[in-house]
Order: structure tokens, then sequence, then C-alpha cells
């Protein structure tokens, strides 16, 4: 008896685009996300002081669970370690210090909140979206 096997694969049609609930296509966006935050530049010795420059800035635990948002610019933090997009800081302008993770991104260092280039708010804002007369 005389067996044949045979594996045939049918023509693969090209995937569909992407659509909208609309039936709008979809694009996928190349590069970094448009509203996200520059880092600045951050000291490299361990440990510094740091302080926030986004609203609300949430410390996470190792497993990403919030800890406590904070709703105030330039709230002051002890950076332990720094990662590539996270840092481990402990929130010493917190009511009761915390120890936890925030995005790198949203730290800034400088000796106040209104530092220049490093103030908080001028630091959140674009090129484009600077008001007039402010220069970092």
């Amino acid at each position: 008896m005389l067996m044949l096997l045979a594996c045939i694969t049918a023509p693969q049609e090209p995937a569909a685009p992407l659509t909208t609930p609309d039936g709008h296509p979809q694009h996928q966006a190349e590069g970094p996300a448009p509203n996200a935050l520059t880092p600045l530049e951050l000291p490299e010795s361990l440990p510094f002081t740091a302080r926030t420059r986004t609203l609300p800035c949430t410390i996470v635990d190792k497993h990403g669970a919030p800890l406590e948002v904070l709703t105030t610019v330039g709230v002051q933090l002890k950076v332990k370690r720094l990662l590539a997009t996270r840092a481990l800081v402990v929130c010493t302008g917190c009511n009761t210090e915390r120890e936890g993770w925030v995005q790198r991104s949203a730290l800034y260092v400088g000796t106040e909140i209104g530092d220049g280039p490093h103030d908080a708010l001028l630091a959140s804002l674009g090129p484009h979206d600077s008001p007039e007369g402010i220069t970092p």
C-alpha cells in the first residue's frame, strides 16, 4: 500500500489595514508619541535631589500599582536609582515619605522651582507652546 502525504498551503492574502470603528484607516505612528515629554538632563552621581515637573505624577511600586499621586509641581524627591525610563525615588516632599518608581521624564533638577532652564513650567512647555517673552 502506497501512501502519499502532501502539505498544501493556501496563498495568504495581505493583511487588511487596521480601521477605526467608523471605517477610517488607522495609521501606525512612527517615532516617539507626539505628546511625550522629553526627559531633562539628570546628574549621574546618586543619590541626588530632584523635583516633579508633571501633573499628576504617580509614584508606583515595583509592580506598577499606584502608591501616591502627586498633584503639585515641584514636589521634592530623593533619587536613589536611575533606569532608562524611570527612577527609584523617596518622596521627601510628601506628608509621609514613600519609596517607589516615577517616570524619569517627570523629574528635573534645579535649586528652585523657578530656576531658569530647569523651571518645571518651562520644561513642560514645548518650543511651540512657550508664552511670548519667556525664554528658558
